[in-house]
């Protein structure tokens, strides 16, 4: 993806332009409204996210890019041309997410896949977790330029190897998940039946993704005794 010096002088105007509406927002609804710093806060997050619940239309945060991508409803193997196209709002990836990324191209390569195959993997975290480790970086190496990226593309994604990688036994996986002893047991002391229904229990992790239902239900009760939405709702 290549942004032109104009569009990102324009993105640039355009954070600057709503940056400061908000600021206004803000400072009218705690002299004008009344409200504290905290609530003024949390409307003008509420007013972006109704407002401009658009991707296209939301101001890109730092770490952050849009890009246009093939709409999911649309069939298998239908051309690009002829598809709906939507635009998201992308993270940039963190360490943990690339070391995934990286994961998921030596398995490509170790099984010789090729473009009848998929590969699932998971952003585990965004580059905003690591501000400080980036700035140290910098500080180290001098700013990332455009030759370091295009030398890191072709060396780390399109030239990945299968180096350090282990095609897993049954007692490799198990090995694996026993190093989690040290931070369960030891370090924030959970029994040891906690770590070990994560090997044996199959029901846990289908107990663990039905709890958002719960939460949707406890967050509403709250709201309807603080009374926070009614004033909006009406």
């Amino acid at each position: 993806m290549i942004v032109s010096t104009h569009d990102r002088k324009e993105n640039q105007d355009r954070r600057l332009r709503l940056k400061t509406q908000d600021a206004r927002l803000a400072n009218m609804a705690v002299h004008g409204a009344g409200l504290s710093p905290w609530e003024s806060d949390v409307l003008v997050q509420m007013i972006q996210e109704v407002y401009f619940s658009n991707p296209a239309d939301r101001p890109l945060g730092g770490g952050q890019l849009r890009y246009e991508c093939v709409a999911a409803g649309e069939g298998a193997g239908k051309p690009i041309a002829d598809c709906r196209l939507e635009t998201v709002v992308l993270s940039l990836l963190g360490i943990s997410s690339i070391g995934n990324v990286l994961a998921a191209i030596k398995t490509a390569r170790w099984f010789e896949l090729t473009g009848d195959d998929v590969i699932v993997t998971v952003a585990t975290d965004s580059s905003d977790l690591y501000c400080s480790r980036l700035g140290e970086l910098t500080a180290e190496h001098g700013p990332y330029t455009a030759v370091d990226a295009a030398r890191d593309l072709d060396r780390r994604l399109r030239g990945q190897r299968t180096d350090f990688y282990q095609e897993l036994t049954h007692p490799d996986r198990r090995a694996i998940h026993n190093l989690k002893y040290y931070t369960w047991v030891e370090q924030q002391e959970m029994d040891v039946a906690d770590l070990e229904s994560l090997w044996y229990d199959r029901d846990l992790w289908p107990r663990i993704f039905a709890q958002p239902a719960r939460w949707d239900a406890m967050i509403a009760e709250f709201n309807a005794e603080t009374g926070v939405l009614a004033g909006l709702e009406s």
